[in-house]
């Protein structure tokens, strides 16, 4: 074999192989078109779109008060106080999906407020339940002109997470 045809047959080889290596990586869903195949039949929920917009993973997501979080940052007396911020959202975070039973305190804002044990457990419960409620709702792109879902979006923002310590 001449060395023009031996480098000929090494270059048409390794484009087989390139164009069988890229078959490969498409079938291993390794392009984006194809890895996000995937994720196509299903929209952008609200918790990816907010933790998308966290990429320095400065907040913790708190919707499924786990070993009673929210409930013990509603105690917590630090700037600003998950507890504030909680009853300024209080008003928007409500969701009249047909179907959907998440037991909404029915106590006045202030007087729920005070923050006694019982209200502390009624916060606490209302509020895992609408945030994993509103965590799995699709959001294709995040709202910004005003109105129900610009309201249900800043909401769920103050609402279901809290600033990691350093964050």
């Amino acid at each position: 074999m001449t060395p023009q045809a031996a480098v000929g047959a090494g270059i048409g080889g390794l484009a087989a192989a390139g164009a069988g290596g890229t078959a490969v990586a498409y079938a291993a869903g390794a392009f984006k078109g194809t890895e996000n195949k995937k994720n196509n039949d299903q929209e952008p929920t609200y918790l990816f779109q907010a933790l998308k917009l966290d990429p320095n993973n400065t907040k913790e997501y708190i919707g499924k008060n786990e070993s009673d979080k929210i409930k013990n940052l509603l105690g917590v007396d630090q700037t600003p106080k998950y507890s504030d911020t909680l009853k300024e959202s209080w008003d928007k975070m409500i969701d009249d999906t047909p179907g959907t039973t998440l037991n909404r305190p029915n106590t006045g804002k202030d007087e729920l407020f005070k923050l006694t044990e019982d209200s502390k457990n009624q916060i606490s419960t209302y509020t895992s339940k609408w945030c994993e409620h509103i965590a799995k709702k699709p959001l294709s792109t995040v709202p910004t002109s005003e109105g129900k879902d610009k309201n249900t979006w800043e909401a769920f923002n103050k609402a279901c997470f809290w600033t990691k310590a350093g964050g």
